[in-house]
């Protein structure tokens, strides 16, 4: 109905979506945006979880606006650093990229189906273990 009208020139809103412009997943700083100027009514508390997802969406927003292959590169010059820096700084970029990990997990957590929370576990097991393999001096 919406593209009828479009082609006759009698629609005023914008553009209606046709099925190529859709998304397949909406990504997780759309889903954590909020209304600027939103004001929570008085003695409206947030619980710990909703004040992180909003602390987080700006910062969510911002990495949404990096292109993929510029994040994978960063992710791993930050990979090549902790391997070739001395045994004590070494972990200090893996520890980076686990606390980056476990913020992302977070904010999907429920989202996630189990088989997904069960890898994104075990990926943020392996960084931290990295990481203290790398900070603990070897006896």
């Amino acid at each position: 109905m919406g593209a009828r009208l479009a082609a006759r020139g009698q629609w005023s809103g914008p553009p209606p979506r046709t099925l190529g412009t859709l998304r397949r997943h909406t990504p997780v700083s759309t889903a954590l945006t909020t209304t600027p100027g939103l004001a929570y009514a008085r003695g409206v508390s947030l619980g710990p979880r909703s004040r992180v997802e909003h602390a987080s969406a700006p910062w969510a927003q911002r990495l949404q606006g990096i292109s993929v292959p510029i994040r994978a590169v960063a992710i791993a010059a930050l990979i090549v650093v902790g391997i070739l820096l001395p045994r004590p700084w070494g972990g200090i970029p893996f520890l980076l990229i686990a606390g980056f990990l476990g913020w992302l997990l977070f904010l999907t957590w429920e989202r996630l189906a189990l088989p997904e929370r069960l890898l994104r576990i075990a990926v943020l097991a392996l960084a931290v273990a990295v990481a203290v393999v790398r900070i603990v001096p070897s006896a």
